[in-house]
């Protein structure tokens, strides 16, 4: 759909006094809004090459609301049992995030969204994009 980008698979880790447990969920992101939508049926899945997740979001947050964003990767080290069955050839684990700063008139909140491998830049601009198109220039994301 022309004016919005979708990203599958967004955990919201947390950080958002007004929500309360982490959930995953597709994030929509249309030129007014950031949505997080929760998965049909417990997993996200397309269906004839179309999402299929709540039409009704758990979390929005206005754009223009939006004071920060940044992307984050971290290693974790292969865990004890891989290392044991796999020896040499167990792998570090990446994980890839998103951190937001946005306020309201009563608050402020950073809520974090793990992403999949590889998503975390591209969310990353695309907000910025989205933020500049609005008129809202963020400070430059550091590497």
């Amino acid at each position: 759909v022309e004016g919005r980008d979708e990203f599958q698979w967004i955990e919201y880790v947390g950080g958002d006094a007004t929500q309360k447990k982490s959930r995953i969920g597709w994030m929509v992101l249309t030129d007014s809004t950031l949505s997080l939508h929760a998965c049909g049926r417990q997993y996200c899945a397309t269906k004839n090459d179309l999402p299929v997740y709540d039409s009704v979001p758990f979390f929005t947050i206005p754009l223009r609301a939006i004071t920060d964003v940044s992307s984050s990767t971290q290693v974790r080290g292969a865990s004890t049992g891989s290392k044991i069955a796999f020896g040499l050839l167990a792998g570090d684990r990446k994980e890839e995030f998103v951190g937001l700063v946005y306020e309201s008139a009563s608050s402020a909140e950073a809520p974090i969204f793990k992403t999949q491998k590889a998503q975390a830049a591209a969310l990353e601009a695309k907000i910025r994009f989205r933020l500049k198109r609005l008129g809202i220039i963020l400070p430059a994301a550091t590497p």
